[in-house]
Protein backbone atom coordinates (compact mmCIF):
# COMPACT_ATOMS: atom_id res chain seq x y z
CA UNK A 1 0.00 0.00 0.00
CA UNK A 2 1.77 3.10 -1.25
CA UNK A 3 0.52 6.69 -1.49
CA UNK A 4 -1.04 6.27 -4.96
CA UNK A 5 -2.87 3.06 -4.02
CA UNK A 6 -4.15 4.69 -0.87
CA UNK A 7 -5.43 7.73 -2.81
CA UNK A 8 -7.17 5.41 -5.28
CA UNK A 9 -8.75 3.53 -2.38
CA UNK A 10 -10.06 6.76 -0.84
CA UNK A 11 -11.44 7.92 -4.20
CA UNK A 12 -13.83 4.95 -4.22
CA UNK A 13 -15.47 6.03 -0.96
CA UNK A 14 -18.30 8.49 -0.37
CA UNK A 15 -17.07 12.08 0.01
CA UNK A 16 -18.31 12.24 3.62
CA UNK A 17 -16.22 9.17 4.50
CA UNK A 18 -13.20 10.57 2.66
CA UNK A 19 -13.44 13.74 4.72
CA UNK A 20 -13.81 11.79 7.96
CA UNK A 21 -10.75 9.65 7.23
CA UNK A 22 -8.78 12.73 6.21
CA UNK A 23 -9.65 14.47 9.48
CA UNK A 24 -8.61 11.40 11.48
CA UNK A 25 -5.25 11.24 9.71
CA UNK A 26 -4.78 14.95 10.37
CA UNK A 27 -5.45 14.38 14.08
CA UNK A 28 -2.95 11.50 14.20
CA UNK A 29 -0.34 13.64 12.44
CA UNK A 30 -0.92 16.75 14.59
CA UNK A 31 -0.60 15.02 17.94
CA UNK A 32 2.46 13.04 16.79
CA UNK A 33 4.16 16.19 15.50
CA UNK A 34 3.41 18.56 18.36
CA UNK A 35 2.22 16.46 21.29
CA UNK A 36 4.65 13.56 21.74
CA UNK A 37 4.87 14.24 25.47
CA UNK A 38 1.09 13.80 25.71
CA UNK A 39 1.28 10.48 23.81
CA UNK A 40 3.79 9.30 26.42
CA UNK A 41 1.58 10.57 29.26
CA UNK A 42 -1.44 8.77 27.78
CA UNK A 43 0.57 5.52 27.62
CA UNK A 44 1.61 5.83 31.25
CA UNK A 45 -1.90 6.75 32.45
CA UNK A 46 -3.45 3.84 30.52
CA UNK A 47 -0.83 1.25 31.51
CA UNK A 48 0.40 0.84 27.92
CA UNK A 49 4.00 -0.31 27.53
CA UNK A 50 5.90 2.35 25.61
CA UNK A 51 7.58 0.71 22.59
CA UNK A 52 11.28 1.47 22.27
CA UNK A 53 12.67 3.39 19.29
CA UNK A 54 9.30 4.00 17.68
CA UNK A 55 8.80 7.19 15.67
CA UNK A 56 6.12 9.56 16.92
CA UNK A 57 3.76 8.81 14.03
CA UNK A 58 3.80 5.06 14.67
CA UNK A 59 3.03 5.49 18.37
CA UNK A 60 0.20 7.90 17.55
CA UNK A 61 -1.27 5.41 15.05
CA UNK A 62 -0.97 2.56 17.56
CA UNK A 63 -3.00 4.49 20.17
CA UNK A 64 -5.56 5.58 17.57
CA UNK A 65 -6.16 2.00 16.37
CA UNK A 66 -5.76 -0.10 19.51
CA UNK A 67 -6.24 2.30 22.44
CA UNK A 68 -8.81 4.93 21.39
CA UNK A 69 -9.38 6.27 24.92
CA UNK A 70 -5.65 6.85 25.37
CA UNK A 71 -5.47 8.56 21.98
CA UNK A 72 -8.46 10.75 22.92
CA UNK A 73 -6.66 11.80 26.09
CA UNK A 74 -3.45 12.66 24.20
CA UNK A 75 -5.35 14.62 21.58
CA UNK A 76 -7.42 16.51 24.15
CA UNK A 77 -4.29 17.61 25.97
CA UNK A 78 -2.67 18.58 22.67
CA UNK A 79 -5.79 20.61 21.76
CA UNK A 80 -5.50 22.44 25.09
CA UNK A 81 -1.88 23.33 24.32
CA UNK A 82 -2.52 24.30 20.70
CA UNK A 83 -5.70 26.28 21.27
CA UNK A 84 -5.77 30.02 20.79
CA UNK A 85 -5.14 30.86 24.38
CA UNK A 86 -7.50 33.73 25.15
CA UNK A 87 -8.34 33.06 28.76
CA UNK A 88 -10.53 34.69 31.38
CA UNK A 89 -9.25 34.16 34.93
CA UNK A 90 -11.29 34.08 38.15
CA UNK A 91 -9.90 33.62 41.63
CA UNK A 92 -11.71 31.89 44.49
CA UNK A 93 -11.00 31.98 48.16
CA UNK A 94 -9.04 29.01 49.47
CA UNK A 95 -11.01 25.79 49.13
CA UNK A 96 -10.48 22.18 50.17
CA UNK A 97 -13.19 20.98 47.77
CA UNK A 98 -12.53 17.65 46.05
CA UNK A 99 -12.83 17.77 42.26
CA UNK A 100 -14.03 14.20 41.76
CA UNK A 101 -16.51 12.33 39.56
CA UNK A 102 -19.47 13.41 41.71
CA UNK A 103 -18.55 17.09 41.50
CA UNK A 104 -17.96 16.88 37.75
CA UNK A 105 -21.34 15.13 37.39
CA UNK A 106 -23.11 18.01 39.14
CA UNK A 107 -21.22 20.50 36.99
CA UNK A 108 -22.20 18.57 33.85
CA UNK A 109 -25.90 18.48 34.80
CA UNK A 110 -25.91 22.21 35.40
CA UNK A 111 -24.11 22.83 32.09
CA UNK A 112 -26.54 20.63 30.15
CA UNK A 113 -29.46 22.55 31.59
CA UNK A 114 -27.84 25.87 30.73
CA UNK A 115 -27.20 25.03 27.07
CA UNK A 116 -30.67 23.51 26.70
CA UNK A 117 -32.11 26.80 27.94
CA UNK A 118 -29.94 28.64 25.40
CA UNK A 119 -31.46 26.61 22.54
CA UNK A 120 -28.15 24.89 21.89
CA UNK A 121 -29.26 21.29 22.30
CA UNK A 122 -29.17 18.63 24.99
CA UNK A 123 -25.83 17.01 24.19
CA UNK A 124 -22.89 17.76 26.44
CA UNK A 125 -19.79 15.68 27.13
CA UNK A 126 -17.09 16.58 29.62
CA UNK A 127 -13.64 15.02 29.65
CA UNK A 128 -11.70 15.60 32.84
CA UNK A 129 -7.94 15.23 33.31
CA UNK A 130 -5.59 16.04 36.16
CA UNK A 131 -2.23 17.48 35.15
CA UNK A 132 1.12 16.69 36.78
CA UNK A 133 1.04 19.92 38.79
CA UNK A 134 -2.35 19.05 40.32
CA UNK A 135 -4.41 21.35 38.11
CA UNK A 136 -7.69 20.07 36.67
CA UNK A 137 -8.39 20.36 32.94
CA UNK A 138 -11.93 20.05 31.58
CA UNK A 139 -12.89 19.95 27.91
CA UNK A 140 -16.59 20.66 27.45
CA UNK A 141 -18.00 19.45 24.11
CA UNK A 142 -21.44 20.98 23.58
CA UNK A 143 -23.80 22.23 20.91
CA UNK A 144 -24.47 25.62 19.38
CA UNK A 145 -27.43 27.13 17.56
CA UNK A 146 -28.60 25.12 14.52
CA UNK A 147 -27.32 26.49 11.22
CA UNK A 148 -28.61 26.23 7.66
CA UNK A 149 -25.93 24.76 5.41
CA UNK A 150 -26.15 24.19 1.63
CA UNK A 151 -24.30 21.07 0.43
CA UNK A 152 -23.83 19.07 -2.77
CA UNK A 153 -25.36 15.58 -2.79
CA UNK A 154 -25.35 13.41 -5.89
CA UNK A 155 -24.86 16.43 -8.11
CA UNK A 156 -27.80 18.28 -6.57
CA UNK A 157 -27.98 21.08 -4.02
CA UNK A 158 -29.50 20.29 -0.64
CA UNK A 159 -29.94 22.33 2.52
CA UNK A 160 -29.19 20.66 5.85
CA UNK A 161 -29.64 21.99 9.35
CA UNK A 162 -26.72 20.70 11.46
CA UNK A 163 -26.00 21.64 15.04
CA UNK A 164 -22.29 22.61 15.28
CA UNK A 165 -20.16 21.07 17.99
CA UNK A 166 -18.17 23.57 20.07
CA UNK A 167 -15.48 22.83 22.64
CA UNK A 168 -14.75 25.01 25.63
CA UNK A 169 -11.71 24.63 27.87
CA UNK A 170 -11.53 25.10 31.64
CA UNK A 171 -8.49 24.81 33.89
CA UNK A 172 -8.66 24.98 37.68
CA UNK A 173 -5.51 25.33 39.75
CA UNK A 174 -6.30 24.44 43.37
CA UNK A 175 -2.93 25.81 44.52
CA UNK A 176 -4.04 29.40 43.94
CA UNK A 177 -7.79 28.93 43.46
CA UNK A 178 -7.81 30.26 39.89
CA UNK A 179 -10.32 29.06 37.29
CA UNK A 180 -9.22 29.88 33.72
CA UNK A 181 -11.80 29.66 30.94
CA UNK A 182 -11.65 29.67 27.13
CA UNK A 183 -15.17 29.63 25.69
CA UNK A 184 -16.14 29.58 22.04
CA UNK A 185 -17.51 32.80 20.54
CA UNK A 186 -17.90 36.32 21.83
CA UNK A 187 -20.83 35.83 24.19
CA UNK A 188 -20.06 36.22 27.88
CA UNK A 189 -23.04 34.06 28.91
CA UNK A 190 -21.05 30.80 28.73
CA UNK A 191 -18.21 32.18 30.85
CA UNK A 192 -20.66 33.48 33.46
CA UNK A 193 -22.37 30.10 33.60
CA UNK A 194 -19.10 28.19 34.00
CA UNK A 195 -18.03 30.47 36.86
CA UNK A 196 -21.40 30.14 38.61
CA UNK A 197 -21.58 26.36 38.13
CA UNK A 198 -18.00 25.82 39.28
CA UNK A 199 -18.66 27.99 42.32
CA UNK A 200 -21.79 26.20 43.47
CA UNK A 201 -21.56 22.66 42.08
CA UNK A 202 -17.84 21.92 42.43
CA UNK A 203 -16.52 24.17 45.18
CA UNK A 204 -19.76 24.32 47.16
CA UNK A 205 -19.45 28.07 47.59
CA UNK A 206 -21.60 31.06 46.81
CA UNK A 207 -20.91 33.91 44.42
CA UNK A 208 -19.85 36.23 47.23
CA UNK A 209 -16.80 34.04 47.86
CA UNK A 210 -15.46 34.66 44.35
CA UNK A 211 -12.77 37.30 44.03
CA UNK A 212 -13.77 39.19 40.89
CA UNK A 213 -11.29 41.97 41.44
CA UNK A 214 -8.13 42.41 39.39
CA UNK A 215 -6.28 39.20 38.57
CA UNK A 216 -3.95 40.93 36.09
CA UNK A 217 -2.59 44.46 36.49
CA UNK A 218 -0.81 46.94 34.22
CA UNK A 219 0.35 49.16 37.08
CA UNK A 220 4.04 48.09 36.79
CA UNK A 221 4.06 49.19 33.12
CA UNK A 222 2.21 52.40 33.90
CA UNK A 223 4.62 53.29 36.71
CA UNK A 224 7.73 52.35 34.71
CA UNK A 225 8.66 49.52 37.11
CA UNK A 226 8.38 46.65 34.63
CA UNK A 227 11.74 45.07 33.77
CA UNK A 228 12.11 44.48 30.03
CA UNK A 229 15.56 42.87 30.35
CA UNK A 230 14.34 39.31 30.94
CA UNK A 231 16.27 36.53 32.70
CA UNK A 232 18.23 33.37 31.92
CA UNK A 233 15.33 31.96 29.87
CA UNK A 234 14.07 35.23 28.38
CA UNK A 235 16.47 37.24 26.20
CA UNK A 236 14.32 40.38 26.19
CA UNK A 237 10.76 41.70 26.39
CA UNK A 238 9.32 44.55 24.35
CA UNK A 239 6.08 46.45 24.61
CA UNK A 240 4.75 46.31 21.03
CA UNK A 241 1.13 47.42 21.38
CA UNK A 242 -0.62 49.67 23.88
CA UNK A 243 -4.20 50.89 24.21
CA UNK A 244 -4.77 53.70 26.70
CA UNK A 245 -7.17 56.50 27.56
CA UNK A 246 -5.93 60.08 27.97
CA UNK A 247 -7.98 62.63 29.89
CA UNK A 248 -8.17 66.14 28.38
CA UNK A 249 -11.34 68.18 27.75
CA UNK A 250 -12.82 64.83 26.78
CA UNK A 251 -11.40 61.31 27.23
CA UNK A 252 -9.34 60.16 24.24
CA UNK A 253 -8.63 56.48 23.61
CA UNK A 254 -5.35 55.92 21.76
CA UNK A 255 -3.67 52.83 20.37
CA UNK A 256 0.10 52.82 19.83
CA UNK A 257 1.88 50.02 17.95
CA UNK A 258 5.57 49.80 17.13
CA UNK A 259 8.55 47.46 17.46
CA UNK A 260 9.29 49.10 20.82
CA UNK A 261 6.52 51.28 22.25
CA UNK A 262 8.61 52.31 25.26
CA UNK A 263 11.27 53.74 22.95
CA UNK A 264 8.62 55.39 20.76
CA UNK A 265 7.12 57.11 23.79
CA UNK A 266 10.50 58.41 24.98
CA UNK A 267 11.69 59.60 21.54
CA UNK A 268 8.72 60.42 19.32
CA UNK A 269 5.69 60.74 21.61
CA UNK A 270 7.06 62.59 24.61
CA UNK A 271 3.76 64.39 25.27
CA UNK A 272 2.12 61.07 26.21
CA UNK A 273 2.89 60.00 29.76
CA UNK A 274 1.70 56.61 30.92
CA UNK A 275 1.58 57.80 34.53
CA UNK A 276 -1.27 60.15 33.64
CA UNK A 277 -3.27 57.70 31.52
CA UNK A 278 -5.49 54.68 32.06
CA UNK A 279 -3.97 51.61 30.42
CA UNK A 280 -6.63 49.43 28.78
CA UNK A 281 -4.51 46.62 27.35
CA UNK A 282 -0.95 45.84 26.29
CA UNK A 283 0.78 43.37 24.03
CA UNK A 284 4.26 42.19 25.04
CA UNK A 285 6.76 40.34 22.82
CA UNK A 286 8.92 37.78 24.67
CA UNK A 287 12.15 36.61 22.97
CA UNK A 288 12.91 33.31 24.66
CA UNK A 289 16.38 31.85 24.99
CA UNK A 290 16.50 28.11 25.65
CA UNK A 291 17.04 24.94 23.63
CA UNK A 292 13.92 24.47 21.52
CA UNK A 293 12.58 28.01 21.93
CA UNK A 294 10.73 29.59 19.03
CA UNK A 295 12.84 31.80 16.76
CA UNK A 296 9.99 34.30 16.73
CA UNK A 297 9.01 36.32 19.79
CA UNK A 298 5.99 35.01 21.71
CA UNK A 299 3.19 37.55 21.87
CA UNK A 300 1.28 37.98 25.12
CA UNK A 301 -1.76 40.22 25.42
CA UNK A 302 -2.90 41.41 28.85
CA UNK A 303 -6.25 43.12 29.47
CA UNK A 304 -7.33 43.97 33.03
CA UNK A 305 -9.03 42.85 35.10
CA UNK A 306 -8.79 39.18 34.14
CA UNK A 307 -7.92 38.39 30.50
CA UNK A 308 -4.67 37.10 29.01
CA UNK A 309 -3.89 35.79 25.55
CA UNK A 310 -0.76 33.92 24.45
CA UNK A 311 0.08 32.52 21.01
CA UNK A 312 2.40 29.73 22.19
CA UNK A 313 1.02 27.63 25.02
CA UNK A 314 4.27 25.66 25.37
CA UNK A 315 5.99 28.68 26.93
CA UNK A 316 3.14 29.59 29.27
CA UNK A 317 4.91 28.55 32.48
CA UNK A 318 8.10 30.51 31.71
CA UNK A 319 6.21 33.66 30.73
CA UNK A 320 3.62 33.50 33.49
CA UNK A 321 6.35 33.07 36.08
CA UNK A 322 8.04 36.24 34.83
CA UNK A 323 4.78 38.20 34.69
CA UNK A 324 3.99 37.07 38.23
CA UNK A 325 7.40 38.16 39.49
CA UNK A 326 6.95 41.57 37.82
CA UNK A 327 3.50 42.13 39.31
CA UNK A 328 1.45 41.74 36.12
CA UNK A 329 -0.12 38.46 37.19
CA UNK A 330 -1.38 38.72 40.72
CA UNK A 331 -2.15 35.01 41.29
Amino acid sequence: MDEDKFDNFLAQLLSELQNEIGEEFQSINDVSEKGMDYLVTACHESGIALPEDWPNERLSMLLFLDHPLAFRMAYDLYAWRASSNTMSHFQFSHSEAVVDAEAIGLFKASTESFFHGQGKGDDCKIRHYQEDDGAHLLLVARGDHIQALSVWEGGNERTTFPRPLREDLLRYDPANGVLSIKAYGRSTAEVKHYVQAWTTEVLGKNQAELFTQTVVSLDPIKAGRFNYDGNELIEWIRLVDLRLTLYASKPITVRISSEDVVNSLSVDLRSIRLSGATLRSVKLAFKLNYDGASAKPVLVEVTPPNVTRMNRKKDEDIINSYLRAEGILLV
